[in-house]
């Protein structure tokens, strides 16, 4: 069904593009909050990465998955963005919404956490979600996208233009540095 959007939305026709943006924008906009950890700024970085979508799809080749495309434009884009602001804290508390008052963490319904449960968990999120933005790029890409997104693992070598064999490694490796990191902030497993 991509192919058939695809080609209607090359030769100029905006409602299939907006098919295809309503039906991935989403899951980019996911990416990118995991990997900026900023909401508003992941927004702004998905509209950027589905304008350059719209002005490169007439030269979009279809060797590969056009989510992969689209992921790819995004880490880019995601990367600038992230080397402006390198430096800052990720926070998980960015509030979504017209009035601001709310997270997106609000929005996860769970009735079996007390209060102070929910306290300690969004304490332990908040540290987790720094330590990953800690890691160097490479490792944070891939930790997002396999990890938290349940990327496949060929999708997201495509993505990355690795090997299904490098992201392995490059995935372990991120583990690792999250695991070790994660024991230094006194956290016991």
């Amino acid at each position: 069904m991509d192919e058939e959007l695809i080609d209607q939305a090359r030769r100029g026709d905006k409602a299939a593009y907006r098919k295809l943006f309503d039906k991935y924008s989403g899951r980019i906009l996911g990416y990118l909050y995991k990997y900026m950890g900023d909401y508003h700024k992941a927004e702004d970085v998905m509209i950027e990465t589905f304008l350059d979508v719209y002005r490169r799809l007439p030269r979009y080749k279809e060797s590969g998955k056009f989510l992969s495309w689209v992921y790819a434009i995004a880490i880019n884009f995601a990367k600038k963005e992230f080397r402006k602001k390198s430096g800052k804290d990720v926070s998980l508390d960015a509030s979504i919404g017209e009035d601001g008052g709310q997270t997106i963490g609000d929005t996860i319904p769970d009735d079996k956490l007390r209060p102070d449960r929910a306290a300690i968990t969004k304490e332990s999120e908040q540290i987790i979600n720094n330590l990953i933005a800690s890691l160097d790029e490479k490792y944070r890409s891939v930790l997002v996208l396999c990890d938290i997104q349940d990327t496949p693992y060929e999708e997201a070598a495509g993505i990355l233009g690795l090997s299904k064999t490098a992201l392995g490694v490059r995935l372990n490796r991120a583990r690792k540095m999250l695991y070790d990191a994660l024991k230094k902030a006194g956290y016991n497993f």
